[in-house]
C-alpha cells in the first residue's frame, strides 16, 4: 500500500517525468513572493528537503520519500503542515494568521492534520 501511495505522491508532483522530485517539484515556490512568511517557509522547506535527501543528490527518490512519508516522526509532519498552512494563508505576509485570513482559507484548515482533520471547526447544528 505504501508503494502505491508514494507512486501517487510522485506522479502528482513530478513535472519532468524522471520519477524523482527536485526541491521545486516537492515544494513549489512562487518566485514573486518575498514576504517574511514566505522566506521562513522556504528556509524550513529547504532544510526539510536536505534531511529527506539522504543520498544528497538533490532529488527525492521513491525510497527517500517512502521513508519520509511513513516513518517521519509526528512532530516533524505537524511542523511541516503548520508551515504549509502559514505559507498558504498568511495573505499579508506578517508571519501571523488572523481570524479573517483563516476564515478566507477555511478549506485548507478543515482538512488539516494540524487541526485534527477539522475537529476544531466542529459546529453543533440543530436537526430539523
Amino acid at each position: 500500500m505504501h508503494n502505491l501511495l508514494v507512486n501517487e505522491y510522485i506522479e502528482d508532483r513530478d513535472g519532468n517525468g524522471d520519477y524523482q522530485l527536485s526541491f521545486h517539484e516537492w515544494a513549489p515556490v512562487p518566485d514573486q513572493d518575498q514576504s517574511r512568511t514566505h522566506q521562513i517557509w522556504e528556509m524550513e522547506m529547504k532544510a526539510r528537503f536536505k534531511d529527506i535527501d539522504t543520498n544528497e543528490d538533490g532529488e527525492l527518490s521513491h525510497p527517500e520519500l517512502e521513508n519520509f512519508l511513513f516513518t517521519a516522526d509526528e512532530d516533524a509532519a505537524a511542523d511541516e503542515e503548520a508551515l504549509h498552512l502559514l505559507h498558504e494563508t498568511d495573505d499579508d505576509g506578517d508571519g501571523l494568521i488572523s481570524h479573517h485570513e483563516m476564515m478566507r482559507h477555511l478549506r485548507l484548515y478543515v482538512g488539516s492534520q494540524v487541526l485534527q482533520h477539522g475537529k476544531l471547526f466542529h459546529i453543533d447544528r440543530d436537526e430539523l
